[in-house]
């Protein structure tokens, strides 16, 4: 096998180009403020300000490659710390489904999540979505090859697609799910419909679990926005909690615009 071929890849939620890209440009501005600083011709005002302006672009991009990198180890499906995998038992701990039948991931990336529920729940048939953009290192082909590696390929059918316009028939699956994925999609600007969307291919009965950033108002408006949204949804049981404290999110992550406002909501239609 190839060197690529030997273990799965589920990559990482922080892109490793742009955090290459981060370190490069960080590297350029501060040795473009070393070199600066050792010209010698006088000191106008205008060539201080370059040396400070550069300075100042530097100690930024480096406080920032240094946090990110700092983020990438963290969720690091090969670190010490596995987080993105303890968010993922999280998430489907909360599914209360017997594993038969069909279910949807919305928005699998990697296919970390589909392959983990194929482990899980050996008889059923799983769908992983994503519109793999090029924001993240994420893939289709990247998503079978690791569901090949874990033996679980004949199971998972993997599609590209669009959460906010999904091509399923309503009411055709039996569970589904989502791990921080709404919130990145950008077709719909009332990410609260997406709830919505996700729940009409489920039948009556069937279960779901969505995991996304829902205390973030810019995504999701007030708290009582979307609690008055799943009540308008009939549902026959539904939960809406935080779970930052649950997972055990680690205090760097827990900053606005990172894991600070995560939520999950769960429940059966």
């Amino acid at each position: 096998m190839k060197g690529n071929e030997r273990r799965p890849d589920y990559g990482n939620w922080v892109s490793l180009k742009w955090l290459g890209v981060m370190w490069f440009l960080a590297l350029i501005f501060s040795g473009g403020a070393v070199i600066l600083f050792c010209i010698r011709f006088g000191s106008p005002p205008l060539f201080w300000s370059i040396r400070i302006l550069c300075t100042l672009i530097a100690i930024g991009l480096l406080g920032m490659a240094i946090y990110f990198t700092r983020v990438y180890r963290l969720f690091s499906y090969n670190g010490p710390v596995r987080l993105s995998a303890r968010i993922l038992q999280y998430v489907i701990g909360h599914l209360d489904w017997d594993g038969q039948g069909e279910i949807l991931d919305i928005g699998c990336g990697s296919g970390a999540l589909s392959v983990t529920l194929a482990k899980k729940y050996p008889e059923a048939k799983i769908v992983g979505m994503d519109y793999w953009g090029i924001s993240f290192d994420f893939g289709k082909a990247q998503c079978e090859r690791n569901a090949r590696m874990e033996g679980v390929a004949e199971r998972i059918l993997f599609e590209q697609g669009d959460a906010a316009n999904m091509k399923y028939e309503a009411e055709r699956f039996d569970a589904v799910i989502s791990n921080f994925v709404f919130h990145e999609v950008r077709s719909e600007k009332n990410r609260l419909l997406l709830i919505g969307k996700a729940l009409n291919v489920l039948k009556p009965g069937g279960v779901f679990v969505f995991h996304d950033l829902f205390y973030d108002a810019r995504f999701y408006g007030t708290e009582d926005s979307i609690r008055n949204y799943l009540a308008s949804l009939d549902l026959e049981a539904v939960h809406y909690h935080k779970t930052v404290e649950e997972i055990g999110i680690p205090r760097l992550l827990r900053k606005k615009g990172m894991l600070r406002d995560i939520g999950i909501i769960y429940g059966r239609k």
